[in-house]
Order: C-alpha cells, then sequence, then structure tokens
C-alpha cells in the first residue's frame, strides 16, 4: 500500500513541477511579448493602420491584432502578409476591423511592417528591427547567425507572397537536412552539437552569443568562435501544446 501512496504522491510531484515550469514559461514569454508590443503600441503613425478612436487603450488594440494574426497563421501557416486572402486584408474585413481601411491602399508599408513584426516574435523565427516611422520600402531584421540568415534586408514587395518565401528572402531560415554525421564529422568548422559543454566552449575559445531567434539557435561562426544560442527556450515550453503563448 505505501508503494502505491508513494507512486500517487511521486506523479502528483511531477505534474506540480511540471505545471510550475510551464507557468514560469508562460510568464518569461509573456514579459518579453508584452515588451515588444508595447514598443509597437508608441510607434509613430500607429494609429494610422490599426483601427480605433483617440480614447482606445493602444495596446490592448496592438494585442487583439497580434492574437488575431496568430489565429489566422494556425489556420493557414503560409498565408501571405498582404494582397487577396492576406493577413492585412483579413485584418481589414474581419468581422473585429482591426485594421483601418487604408491598409488595403498598394505599397501600404506601415501594415506590412506591424504584420512582419508581430510574426517574428510571436514564431521566434526571426528578430524584426522596426524602422522608425514604419515607412521604410524593406524588412530588416538582426544579424543573429551566419548561416541561416544570409541577408538581413529585403523588399517589402515580398509581403504579396507566401510567408515562407518571405523567410527564404532571408536565407535558410528554416534549414534542410544537413547529411550524415559523418560527412559533417569530416568537416573543421563544424561544432558538433553532442560535444558542446563547458570545457569544450572553455577550450575551443568559444564565447556565446545570446539570439531572440529559433532558427539561429547553434549557429556557428567558426571565423569568430560565437555559437549562437536562443535566450528564450521557455518559448518551447509554452508551445508544448495546443495553444499559443498568446492564447495561455
Amino acid at each position: 500500500m505505501s508503494s502505491g501512496r508513494e507512486n500517487i504522491g511521486s506523479n502528483l510531484s511531477s505534474r506540480n513541477s511540471s505545471s510550475r515550469r510551464i507557468a514560469l514559461a508562460g510568464n518569461t514569454c509573456a514579459n518579453f511579448l508584452r515588451d515588444k508590443l508595447e514598443q509597437l503600441s508608441i510607434q509613430p503613425l500607429i494609429d494610422l493602420v490599426i483601427a480605433g478612436t483617440a480614447d482606445d487603450d493602444k495596446l490592448s488594440r496592438v494585442v487583439a491584432v497580434a492574437t488575431r494574426i496568430t489565429t489566422l497563421r494556425r489556420l493557414d501557416q503560409n498565408i501571405p502578409i498582404d494582397g487577396k486572402k492576406s493577413l492585412i486584408r483579413q485584418l481589414v474585413e474581419g468581422d473585429e476591423k482591426l485594421f483601418t481601411q487604408s491598409c488595403l491602399n498598394i505599397h501600404n508599408n506601415k501594415a506590412r511592417h506591424i504584420v512582419f513584426a508581430i510574426l517574428g516574435w510571436t514564431t521566434m523565427l526571426y528578430d524584426p528591427q522596426l524602422p522608425p516611422t514604419l515607412e521604410s520600402d524593406h524588412f530588416e531584421i538582426a544579424a543573429d547567425g551566419p548561416t541561416c540568415f544570409t541577408k538581413t534586408v529585403a523588399s517589402c514587395e515580398k509581403a504579396m507572397r507566401p510567408f515562407s518565401e518571405v523567410l527564404y528572402a532571408f536565407g535558410k531560415i528554416i534549414p534542410d537536412n544537413w547529411g550524415s554525421v559523418g560527412s559533417l564529422a569530416a568537416q573543421d568548422n563544424v561544432l558538433s552539437v553532442a560535444s558542446v559543454n563547458v570545457v569544450t566552449l572553455q577550450s575551443g575559445n568559444i564565447t556565446v552569443k545570446w539570439v531572440h531567434s529559433l532558427s539561429a539557435h547553434l549557429d556557428f561562426n567558426s571565423t569568430t568562435g560565437e555559437l549562437s544560442v536562443f535566450c528564450l527556450p521557455s518559448f518551447c515550453e509554452i508551445h508544448n501544446g495546443p495553444n499559443t503563448s498568446l492564447e495561455k
């Protein structure tokens, strides 16, 4: 009988530990995302894009936009940012009318930048760099990893294409299979994940570069000796389920 009670207690303890871990992860992700959305809410010209009155709370409006974008992407992960049947069009014409009608104008880069930034923060595939006035004619991301990101800028006209094409405009953000372990071992500039620990980092004069992009995680720059490490592992914990960080 005591063994049974011990097992039950162990299971409950494990569940509680998991719940605490998820709660902490949720708080970390929520804080990161809230900070980014707050920065977006005070951007110049934001009222020309996100619908509402002067009395409305801007942050709440931005959060509503981010939540809707996340929901739409779950239905179609390759949905374009702009154009017919795009994120922008659905934000304008949807029941909530989250974007202003002016966002349907050709070459409305302000709306494109807002959606591009939110996609980056909610997927963590890249770290978007917002232009000062949202009017730049190109998207920009942080240069987090030299292997996956071959470019840091791309034309805003890419917004008319499926989202995967926007990603590939910056490089191999979603990497292909590199091949067999044997072929990798033969390369002098490849750092094996299995061999990464404190000793190998110190003995190899390798420095850690903390990044906000999952795509750049464990990207190794053999020239500078920098190993990129994703700084928000809690993002993976909180997304280990059917709901997103915004929903949780």
